[in-house]
């Protein structure tokens, strides 16, 4: 069996036997996330300016501004 296949088996028994992380902890997390997109806003900017040569509006429109109102929406569930 592969690394991945094995990877994949793993969670599995794992999701089966109830070792999942609680509604609450998830919620923290994606709030933990949303909050690390604004804290570093300017240096994702920066990165896909020089990595992909994004500007600042396609960055905003396509990346952030995207991920943003997904993590809101899942946190406000």
């Amino acid at each position: 069996m592969s690394q991945f296949e094995n990877l994949v088996q793993s969670q599995k028994e794992m999701f089966r036997a109830g070792k999942t992380m609680t509604y609450t902890y998830r919620i923290h997390q994606l709030q933990k996330l949303q909050e690390m997109l604004n804290r570093y806003e300017p240096r994702i900017y920066e990165s896909l300016h020089k990595d992909l040569n994004k500007s600042t509006y396609e960055v905003l429109t396509t990346d952030l501004d995207f991920c943003n109102k997904k993590l809101t929406i899942q946190s406000n569930i």
